[in-house]
């Protein structure tokens, strides 16, 4: 594991800059527990946390190695005989069974390196969000005018300018008001993806986040390209990465649909032949002034609302996130952060965010996490991104043909 600290006068007294790229977990040594043993555990967390597995969970477990076994036996054993210190509200609210996570190593790979100049980028990356946010004002109020000398004729209208900075999100129902809210139900997020066996949850985060901010600025479905982000965008590889340094130096360039470029789970060459119809204005902080620290529950649920899905960081490397199968994970943990996610809604009566992994649909509840506020470390480095609108001109155009070329002297030149 490798941490880097930076002295600061904010909050925290030293930051964790730097961390885990992968997360592989060691057995848990203990004696393995009979099969009745184990049902009768089962049974009793489901009883306490109100969860019960999937006879299915539950039949992949009594079929798994004895060293899958035997680390769902020690989780489970200290979730009924929980440290009150250790978790949120003093005990367990989630359980734990067999998940995809569990039955291959190198299936709880995370990928997260938090860059080691990263906190002193902040001032100037504010700045640059500021700049580009406003001359994206510009660019949608040109559009909407379809002023002389700009754009002339766009199908299907243009973004209000007002929009770029209020954000859209608020068009879709989403008020930080509400009890709960799930950006799923309004079609701005795609389905799973399983980023194993590479370390790209930066990549993934990247993109998802972008798939929201563009169903909120469009109206439509965006499928977009993990790959052409890990291939190039020379922000990270399957080693890790960060999803900000992706942005930063994508911006511009856009990214593909994962159609024409398909995620391959290794790192590849760049190929820029393929189209980047996508593209983004500008992205920043959720908490400007803090961005490492967690972000306070109320400012995250207005970005949510104004930007769509935001991309996080959080603790993934635990027996108990390996294994989630239900509930509310509410784990307080100091370990460092190693994982990006991607949060898309909240349930106050859980008092949770909803989470998108990149593990696939075997892990969780079919690839999602109900995170509790503020439960392994989730809200740090929280961003969002905003996507341009896609427009159509439709410019009467002289084609050009070389054969129509004539060249001529003309007063000697």
């Amino acid at each position: 594991m490798f941490e880097f600290f930076r002295s600061s006068h904010h909050r925290t007294s030293r930051l964790a800059v730097a961390v885990l790229a992968f997360a592989f977990m060691p057995v848990a040594a203990s004696a393995q527990v009979s099969e009745p043993e184990r049902t009768s555990q089962i049974r009793s967390l489901s009883r306490a946390v109100g969860v019960k597995l999937k006879q299915a969970q539950v039949d992949a477990e009594r079929a798994a190695p004895s060293a899958i076994k035997a680390r769902l036996d020690a989780a489970r054993a200290k979730l009924l005989t929980p440290d009150a210190s250790k978790f949120i509200g003093g005990k367990p609210t989630f359980v734990v069974g067999h998940t995809s996570a569990l039955a291959s190593p190198e299936r709880r790979r995370t990928g997260l390196i938090i860059a080691p100049d990263a906190v002193a980028k902040i001032p100037e990356q504010n700045r640059k969000t500021a700049i580009d946010l406003a001359r994206e004002i510009k660019v949608t109020g040109a559009l909407q005018s379809r002023a002389p000398g700009a754009f002339r004729s766009v199908r299907g209208g243009a973004t209000p300018a007002s929009t770029v900075t209020e954000g859209p999100g608020n068009r879709w129902g989403c008020t930080p008001d509400l009890a709960a809210f799930d950006w799923r139900e309004k079609g701005a997020v795609s389905k799973v993806k399983d980023q194993n066996p590479c370390g790209s949850c930066w990549a993934h985060a990247a993109i998802a986040a972008l798939e929201g901010s563009h169903f909120l600025t469009n109206g439509a479905a965006l499928v977009g390209s993990e790959q052409q982000m890990l291939d190039c965008s020379k922000a990270g590889s399957c080693q890790g990465g960060f999803y900000q340094e992706a942005w930063d130096k994508l911006q511009g360039y856009g990214t593909a649909d994962a159609t024409t470029y398909p995620y391959t789970k290794v790192d590849g060459q760049c190929q820029w032949a393929k189209p980047t119809p996508y593209h983004w204005a500008a992205w920043g902080w959720v908490n400007e002034a803090d961005p490492y620290a967690i972000s306070p529950i109320s400012t995250i649920k207005a970005q949510l609302c104004r930007r769509g899905p935001l991309a996080t960081a959080m603790v993934a490397g635990t027996d108990h996130f390996d294994g989630y199968r239900g509930g509310v994970l509410n784990e307080i943990t100091d370990a460092a952060l190693d994982h990006a996610v991607t949060i898309v809604g909240w349930d106050d009566t859980k008092k949770a965010w909803l989470v998108k992994n990149s593990w696939g649909e075997g892990w969780g509840e079919k690839g999602y996490v109900w995170i509790a506020y503020g439960a392994n470390k989730i809200g740090s480095w929280t961003a969002w991104v905003q996507a341009r609108q896609a427009v159509t001109l439709d410019d009467d155009c002289t084609s050009f043909s070389p054969d129509a070329v004539k060249l001529s002297q003309r007063g000697g030149r």
